[in-house]
């Protein structure tokens, strides 16, 4: 019940929108076979209450069950006796409400990022800052852009919300709304519709043979990931036509965040993409 109630706050936090969540159920309810009576079972038939027994003998008498509820108010108020008083016990007495901040968000850390307009700092990891390296100002092409984009630099990885010339980004930074699971800001939206895989697993196999990242792997987009990129969607497909990249067009498949494997099943278009912290 503890990862449900982390699932259902982390849903909360991506603020999915009505349509989204019925494409979100569908596509779950697809990738882990679920059937339709296992979502939706039958309500059980009452029981009727058992015959009485009593001294071997079964009592035709049905006891009516009594009836909750408040005592309907008696038509003539006189017959209440004003210094009628009703003694509540003290154990009867309901438990006072806990003052003060409420609990954070289990997901969520403690020391998140702030956003501004849907751009986040750079995440606090192996990447190299844009600004450490004046050199590269004279590679600049226009003007800041709304997201990070990922280059290879040398032997660094760097981050840079410019566009650069001699040099193809890997792919797009993209921050989540809260750290999730404990460590993630973000992630990077590679830069390209994958073609060549057959299948969603032949896809997720293919993704690993990619260089890795502070110790995390390149992977098919997951849902959380694609809930995260649709509401951006537009000004991240004008970054992508900018440096030459794939824009997002039609239906992506997904799979389940931290899922090494999918059930096979039909889909349009791949996309890579990696956690980063």
């Amino acid at each position: 019940m503890e990862k449900l109630e982390i699932i259902r706050k982390m849903l909360s936090l991506v603020n999915i929108l009505p349509e989204e969540r019925l494409m979100l159920v569908k596509e779950l309810i697809s990738e882990w076979g679920l059937t339709q009576d296992e979502c939706f079972p039958k309500l059980l038939k009452k029981r009727g209450r058992k015959p009485k027994i009593k001294d071997g003998v079964v009592s035709s008498v049905v006891e009516q069950p009594k009836r909750r509820g408040r005592k309907p108010k008696p038509k003539d108020d006189s017959a209440l006796s004003e210094e009628t008083t009703v003694a509540i016990p003290q154990s009867a007495e309901l438990p006072k409400r806990r003052r003060g901040r409420p609990r954070k968000n289990a997901i969520v850390g403690e020391n998140s990022d702030k956003t501004s307009n849907g751009v986040m700092v750079e995440p606090k990891t192996v990447f190299a800052s844009f600004a450490d390296y004046p050199v590269l100002k004279k590679q600049v092409i226009g003007q800041e852009q709304d997201f990070l984009l990922l280059y290879k630099w040398e032997d660094r990885l760097l981050l840079s919300s410019y566009i650069l010339t001699e040099m193809m980004p890997i792919g797009i930074y993209i921050p989540y709304k809260a750290v999730m699971f404990g460590k993630y800001k973000g992630f990077v939206v590679y830069l390209y519709d994958e073609v060549v895989c057959q299948s969603i697993n032949d896809a997720i196999r293919d993704a690993k043979t990619k260089d890795e990242i502070d110790g995390e792997y390149w992977s098919v987009m997951s849902s959380l990931q694609l809930v995260t990129i649709k509401p951006v969607m537009e000004r991240l497909n004008r970054i992508l036509k900018k440096v030459g990249g794939d824009e997002f067009r039609g239906n992506y498949a997904s799979i389940t965040p931290g899922a090494t494997n999918a059930m096979q099943r039909s889909f349009s278009k791949i996309r890579y993409t990696i956690n980063v912290k």
